[in-house]
């Protein structure tokens, strides 16, 4: 988990699932016209609570935890090394999916270096620094699920065991996200890292999207963490947490629950300034050799909506986009779900901004005819399609962004 430089080993198989704490103590049989108390004193039903049925190990891949765990961690030297370093492994307080207790197992500093050598990318790594790399990677975690739990309580947990767990993630270094290419375009330096998490909501997956900056003005604050959920003594890291606009759920936390929360000041969700500061850096030393790429984007800032404007958007999505969103709630693998995402996402943005989908649209048509046997010599080429599939989904970021700044001016209006 976490930077992307490494890539850690799973937790060791779990033990056996417990019995539920909390049982519930109704009768499991039903009897006509008699008291709604259990005739047999003592016994409770034996319903056990939600767990998912995947299992995930840390490269994404389902795994089978009764016969298919992942081989144990490499703990050994690698060759030139020259000191050796710790093997201990700590445990997280990150809850996995698919188990019913567990949690992640951060790498020890012997597999952090290990995986910087598979990669070939100790040229900017010292050995002796292992033990402190690692802690700012624990630490940046926790704070990572912390944020993300800032979003998980806009859905409370309604059932015992379906509090919401990471069930797998992905490190996208070079994929930047369309907040951060929008940002990009306001001055602000690209991230040097970029994750995607999958939670296990008690039987939904949501995907997270989430950005690492590197702030050059923290650094001669920072200090190696003194716990794992020390959220203070690393100030050149900023972390930027939200869900993927793959739903219509995910839309309304991020430009309605999210805000009103906001301006309640009933929320922990602390997002780094939109703008950058001038002392901000690109990266810190021992991430530069993965500078992200920046392709081009066809984005324009938004123009400010009035509250009664964006209800009216919603309106419109909830109501145009039903069968998109039927479809997405539906979806049985990872092939249907994405086409499905996509289409929910291409629906919502046709609300707010139809030129821009007009082009994908008439870019996909276009594609489609030249695969049928049209000459293709300058034709459609994927790298248009990608552009401009990432423009109608930076037209959701900057309707999110002007939902934000509507809400803050009524804010401001009622001070």
């Amino acid at each position: 988990m976490g930077n992307s430089a490494s890539t850690p080993t799973p937790s060791e198989p779990q033990s056996p699932p417990s019995a539920p704490a909390n049982a519930i103590s109704e009768c499991p049989v039903k009897h006509k016209n008699t008291p709604s108390e259990c005739p047999v004193k003592g016994e409770k039903p034996n319903i056990s609570k939600y767990k998912n049925p995947n299992q995930y190990n840390v490269y994404s891949q389902k795994i089978d935890p009764k016969n298919n765990m992942p081989l144990k961690a490499n703990q050994e030297m690698a060759p030139d090394q020259k000191i050796p370093l710790d093997t201990a492994r700590v445990k997280s307080n990150i809850p996995k999916g698919g188990t019913d207790d567990d949690s992640w197992t951060y790498p020890s500093p012997q597999m952090f270096w290990n995986s910087l050598v598979r990669k070939g990318k100790v040229d900017d790594a010292e050995e002796q620094d292992m033990d402190t790399v690692v802690a700012i990677h624990n630490n940046m975690n926790e704070n990572t699920w912390s944020q993300l739990l800032a979003w998980e309580k806009l859905h409370p947990v309604e059932e015992e065991g379906r509090e919401p767990k990471l069930l797998h993630f992905l490190g996208r270094p070079h994929d930047l996200s369309p907040k951060a290419r929008l940002k990009m375009l306001f001055g602000h330096p690209a991230p040097f890292d970029r994750h995607d998490w999958v939670v296990d909501r008690g039987g939904v997956e949501v995907r997270y999207v989430i950005d690492y900056y590197h702030n050059e003005s923290g650094v001669s604050e920072d200090q190696t963490p003194r716990h794992l959920k020390d959220a203070t003594s690393i100030r050149s890291i900023n972390v930027d947490v939200r869900p993927a606009i793959d739903s219509v759920d995910s839309l309304l936390d991020r430009i309605l629950r999210m805000p009103i929360e906001q301006m309640k000041n009933n929320t922990e969700y602390n997002p780094p300034p939109f703008l950058a500061s001038k002392d901000m850096g690109t990266a810190p030393p021992f991430t530069k050799f993965r500078e992200p790429k920046r392709p081009e984007v066809a984005a324009t800032p938004f123009p400010a909506l009035s509250t009664d404007e964006i209800n009216e958007i919603l309106r419109k999505i909830e109501t145009e986009c039903k069968a998109e969103k039927d479809n997405l709630a539906l979806c049985t693998n990872e092939e249907s779900c994405g086409a499905a995402a996509v289409a929910l996402q291409r629906c919502s943005a046709k609300m707010i901004c139809p030129s821009v989908v007009k082009e994908f649209d008439d870019l996909v048509k276009k594609m489609g005819t030249e695969k049928e046997g049209a000459d293709s010599e300058g034709g459609v080429t994927e790298e248009d399609l990608t552009r401009s599939f990432n423009a109608m989904t930076g037209c959701l970021e900057n309707f999110s962004l002007a939902c934000f700044s509507a809400k803050d001016e009524t804010e401001e209006g009622k001070a």
